[in-house]
């Protein structure tokens, strides 16, 4: 591993990157150190009915405030554009006027991803995916959770996910502190 390139490319104060399982030990001499598992798992999934809670424009502030709460940080110019991107769903959970968890399901080179999925608990987690599953009609549908978050692994269990590959996710800094109990779904593999 070429030391010198990672020296040079830790120019900011903490940075993260994702490493496969099968290659954890060529990470052994990087300064990252292991802040989080997750794995990706598929499922063929048949059309479920469900409540369809879209999300509105109107609700952005909300869903800001909750992804931030959820990510770590501000990314409102991100989130504007990733709900609302084409050929995707963006899903809400509100209970007494208060948002409880959002979903985004997008069009992938096979089937669908959805990410994120954050939510307040596995009951919404789930009313959550089912939702994604909906706007499917039954195409493959793949989500990459975290795997502390065993409510996330028991519900890709209870619709019969199939795990396709396990990484970890590495800080070069310390690991920030997120609502795990909430991250039924990362973004994405390529965005944390």
């Amino acid at each position: 591993m070429n030391m010198d390139l990672w020296d040079s490319s830790l120019c900011v104060l903490n940075t993260g990157i994702w490493e496969l399982a099968q290659n954890s030990g060529e990470y052994a001499e990087t300064p990252y150190g292991k802040g989080y598992c997750r794995g990706q798992l598929s499922a063929w999934m048949e059309y479920l009915q469900c409540c369809h809670f879209t999300l509105e424009v109107a609700l952005l502030e909300m869903i800001h405030g909750y992804d931030t709460a959820c990510f770590g940080f501000d990314r409102r110019k991100f989130i504007a554009d990733w709900v609302f991107q084409s050929e995707a769903g963006a899903f809400k959970y509100i209970d007494n006027l208060k948002l409880k968890g959002y979903a985004v399901i997008r069009k992938a080179r096979i089937g669908y991803k959805i990410g994120p999925l954050f939510a307040d608990n596995p009951d919404i987690a789930e009313e959550l995916f089912r939702c994604c599953l909906k706007f499917t009609s039954g195409q493959n549908v793949f989500l990459d959770i975290t795997l502390s978050n065993i409510h996330a692994v028991l519900l890709t269990r209870k619709y019969s996910g199939t795990f396709m590959f396990e990484c970890g996710r590495m800080y070069n800094g310390k690991a920030p502190i997120l609502p795990i109990h909430k991250i039924f779904g990362i973004t994405s593999f390529e965005l944390g």
